[in-house]
């Protein structure tokens, strides 16, 4: 393969490129790196026609005819073509192979994986047998099939059908429901309703429950040929439906899509809602050929629509033409449909994309083949085959090229479907004939048309840490940062941001860094919340003339700051005859980082009674209480003082005699080791006798 920049080219030789130049051009290399690859096949045509990726495992189907062989293991065909259903592991070894084989041709055509089960679809004649299980039938029909990862059929749907049909879509929406569509011409039964297209070819779609029960189906009308190749659901369960149409079109119950006379083949872009409702339509139109590829949502929910035409493309303000026998158009569309972005691949004979896909890090993956040369912003390549060579091409959210690869050489080749797995990496399948050299591993074909699996694109072992508070503040925020400097970022497999994250609740969060070239890493961080913690200070305290008193926090935390600035746990506190009231706060820092506070009203008893209320005589405090227990009693001079602490039931569990209690002097009682409840305090100072109900937490 010889790639050359164009406008280099023209700078030398004009519009005119030859070879020996080439020669003397250092090849361009690729940003990715090639793993392995395998063949698989007979002495007939054999077809692969999808792919899909679970974890580091690969899933794929296609046709095969007789005889047919992948990684040394071997199967006898019976029908004229028969099923084949392989699971790979990263390494490209075969974890286990099935086959639907039968009476009259077999073809799988797409593969899925879902959260538990892969699905596989595509179409069948008469009885099928897989092993052991036999799936009755006479007639040729659609099929859809759930597998376990051993591989093994859960439940198999059978759709039969005369005339022609094909399953080109199988996808899976939001709530886990399914739907099918392709072509019919013919007749076609669904659950004991028959779908009639007797002469023309009309496009179909069917809607399955995740278990594969029948819930309705719909068919187009209208004028010359209908076909439904792609469809796609976004976030919100809307789907994205791509026909392929040569006359006027209706899929809906209104709003009949009008093809002008001038257009031999067009293309159908219709977005419905979850409840099958138009939102909007979009037409592409040819004067010549014109195939639909795909229609997938991007990562922003960007719609990217992917096709391949010969002569003339219009869309609705814009007008692309070619000479080339064919030649690919991607666009990007918003959500209401208007247009982003037009990507155009040039060649002097043919390209042909195959399939399209996100990669992980939001940017878009194509592959499929070319003739002679294809060109891109500025690159063109040179194959040095004379038949189909295969390529891979990655463009950025904006449509710009990041990288492109040629991996075949010596024989032809192309990429029909593509997956790309977990971590980034690409694994794509296609078809060889002849000596294939993947880049440094030769593959020989042994019938017309081989298949090839290889695995491309090998990520470098990146890291990204997350780094942060790993405790939260109750009511508060704290930030993590991604470190690494990547491309770009998604936390919590939903949400795409910066390298930094702000965190409002306790748990596990999580971050996967993609490279620019896709590559990802991910790491994991808990965050708890702190334990709360309270500084204990009363609600209230009533001084009088002549008392003063010290006020004592919870202790164990890092700092303290009284609003007349001390920073002690302690405080005293005189009477003030100058006001009446007054409040004191305290902040504290904990280890961790979290600001407690908390307030004193303080009262200045300015009238001296002639005696002591029970309220006045005695204050405890915090109550509720979960360790300790403060409390202090306003007597009028020293004396003894006796405390009973009881239970609910009345079991005392603390009892505590002081001599010469001084008045005002704070004192504690240790709760800690208490179980939760209600107690009863009981202080006898002198003549006085005061009880006190206290909560323990």
């Amino acid at each position: 393969m010889i790639k050359i920049s164009r406008t280099i080219a023209q700078l030398v030789f004009g519009s005119t490129i030859t070879l020996m130049f080439l020669l003397l051009v250092s090849p361009v290399s690729s940003q990715q790196t090639f793993q392995w690859g395998v063949k698989g096949g007979g002495i007939s045509t054999d077809v692969i026609n999808d792919i899909a990726s679970e974890g580091d495992n690969v899933y794929a189907t296609g046709r095969f005819s007789g005889n047919f062989i992948f990684n040394n293991e071997e199967t006898e065909g019976q029908a004229m073509t028969d099923i084949y259903f392989l699971k790979l592991d990263k390494k490209g070894n075969t974890i286990w192979m099935q086959t639907l084989t039968g009476e009259g041709a077999g073809n799988g055509s797409r593969v899925l994986t879902g959260e538990k089960n892969i699905f596989l679809g595509g179409t069948i004649s008469g009885v099928v047998k897989h092993k052991k299980d036999v799936y009755d039938g006479e007639d040729k029909a659609l099929f859809v099939s759930s597998w376990n990862k051993q591989g093994k059929i859960d439940w198999f749907t059978r759709l039969p059908f005369e005339g022609n049909a094909t399953l080109d879509v199988l996808e899976v929406s939001s709530d886990g429901s399914m739907i099918i569509g392709g072509l019919l011409q013919g007749k076609l039964t669904i659950d004991g309703t028959e779908l009639l297209t007797p002469r023309n070819k009309r496009a179909f779609l069917i809607n399955l429950t995740k278990d594969g029960n029948l819930v309705g189906a719909k068919l187009s009308s209208g004028e010359g040929s209908h076909r439904l190749v792609s469809a796609a659901f976004d976030t919100k369960n809307n789907r994205y439906s791509l026909f392929s149409v040569s006359g006027n079109f209706l899929f809906t119950d209104d709003n009949p899509v009008i093809i002008p006379n001038s257009t031999k083949n067009g293309l159908v872009l219709q977005k419905t809602n979850s409840e099958g409702k138009l939102i909007w339509t979009k037409t592409f139109e040819s004067s010549g050929y014109l195939e639909g590829t795909k229609v997938i949502i991007g990562n922003g929910d960007e719609v990217i629509v992917c096709a391949n035409y010969n002569e003339t493309l219009k869309t609705s303000d814009t007008i692309y033409n070619t000479n080339a026998q064919l030649e690919t158009m991607l666009f990007s569309l918003n959500s209401v449909g208007d247009q982003l972005w037009a990507k155009k691949l040039t060649s002097t004979v043919k390209t042909r994309v195959m399939d399209v896909s996100n990669t992980r890090n939001g940017n878009l993956m194509i592959a499929g083949y070319f003739r002679q040369s294809y060109s891109i912003d500025g690159d063109s390549v040179y194959s040095e085959i004379p038949g189909e060579d295969l390529f891979l091409l990655q463009l950025n959210k904006k449509g710009e090229t990041v990288w492109h690869d040629e991996p075949g050489e010596e024989a032809s080749s192309f990429c029909k479907a593509f997956t790309i797995d977990e971590t980034g990496n690409i694994i794509f399948a296609g078809g060889f004939r002849g000596e294939l050299e993947l880049k440094s591993e030769k593959l020989t074909s042994a019938g017309k048309e081989d298949i090839l699996i290889a695995k491309y694109f090998n990520c470098d072992q990146n890291n990204v840490t997350i780094i942060g508070d790993n405790t939260l503040c109750e009511g508060g925020e704290t930030e993590l940062t991604a470190t690494g400097g990547y491309y770009s970022y998604l936390w919590n497999a939903e949400e795409w941001g910066e390298n930094t994250y702000l965190v409002a609740s306790p748990g596990i969060y999580t971050v996967t860094a993609f490279d620019k070239q896709g590559c990802a890493t991910s790491d994991t961080f808990n965050i708890t919340i702190a334990e709360s913690e309270a500084l204990n200070l009363p609600d209230e305290l009533e001084l009088s003339q002549g008392d003063k008193i010290l006020i004592s926090a919870e202790k164990g935390f890092a700092s303290y700051l009284w609003e007349d600035g001390s920073t002690y746990p302690e405080r005293e506190v005189s009477y003030n005859p100058e006001i009446d009231s007054e409040e004191l706060d305290l902040i504290a820092e904990t280890f961790e980082g979290c600001i407690v506070t908390d307030t004193i009203m303080v009262k200045y008893n300015h009238t001296k009674s002639a005696g002591i209320s029970f309220n006045a005589f005695i204050q405890a405090y915090p109550n509720p209480v979960k360790n300790k227990l403060t409390w202090f009693a306003k007597t009028e001079k020293p004396t003894d003082v006796n405390l009973i602490l009881t239970d609910s039931k009345g079991v005392t569990v603390y009892n505590q005699q002081i001599s010469g209690y001084i008045p005002n002097s704070v004192e504690e009682i240790d709760m800690s080791g208490l179980a939760g409840g209600n107690y009863l305090l009981k202080i006898k100072a002198g003549e006085i006798v005061h009880d006190l109900k206290i909560v323990k937490k």
